[in-house]
């Protein structure tokens, strides 16, 4: 897709999410949008500079990382590869490693992370994350390694990410655990995890106990 046909895609996913694709967006439209709004603003400079940066000039595309993280106080790298429709809500502390890979309608807030992991790497040698399409990622998250996070999926705030999430999936938590699959509550025993390990234990050891205080009320009787 062209630069500029993704501009429109972005400006449409930040200022009319529910717009269809008739709507007429302008250059007036776009320019005032970069300016009234921080997070248009670094994803306009983004694609400018991956513009660039997938033409050979590495030079202007690194001076315009600076600019991002002067103007918007975020860092998003032009190695970076996300798709039309990326929209950022309140870039403070927005940090996406180098080698990332988003689709389109990637939705972003604040002080969240999308980052390497050392000692863990995929067959081509990347350490950072594969996002779907149409994922919404709420403030302070933290998704770190070579994890796949599938289309459809909403990530609560404050989750940390260290695994594989399904298409079509809520998580939340620390570390993150599926809430919500195609729209169905999930419960907790279903989530194969640590947290899955202690409940199993817990049950199990509950089970004995209530076993043993019958057998002890029946030796009494």
């Amino acid at each position: 897709m062209l630069v500029g046909k993704k501009i429109r895609e972005d400006y449409i996913q930040k200022f009319c999410p529910s717009g269809k694709d008739d709507i007429r967006v302008s250059l007036a439209s776009i320019v005032f949008g970069t300016l009234k709004d921080r997070g248009f603003r670094a994803v306009m400079l983004y694609r400018i500079g991956r513009y660039f940066q997938t033409r050979g000039y590495r030079i202007l595309a690194k001076l315009i990382e600076k600019l991002i993280h002067r103007w918007c106080y975020c860092e998003i790298p032009t190695t970076a590869d996300i798709g039309h429709g990326f929209s950022i809500y309140h870039p403070f502390g927005l940090v996406i490693g180098a080698d990332v890979k988003a689709g389109k309608n990637f939705n972003v807030r604040l002080g969240s992370t999308f980052g390497g992991r050392q000692g863990k790497a995929r067959p081509d040698g990347s350490q950072y994350p594969i996002i779907g399409d149409d994922v919404t990622v709420a403030g302070g998250v933290r998704v770190i390694g070579p994890v796949d996070i599938g289309d459809n999926c909403i990530i609560g705030a404050n989750t940390v990410v260290i695994s594989d999430v399904p298409a079509d999936c809520v998580v939340a938590g620390v570390p993150a655990q599926i809430i919500r699959r195609q729209g169905e509550r999930v419960s907790l025993l279903e989530n194969k995890g640590e947290l899955y390990d202690i409940l199993r234990d817990l049950i199990a050891r509950v089970q004995k106990l209530e076993e043993q205080v019958a057998s002890h009320k029946g030796t009494q009787a």
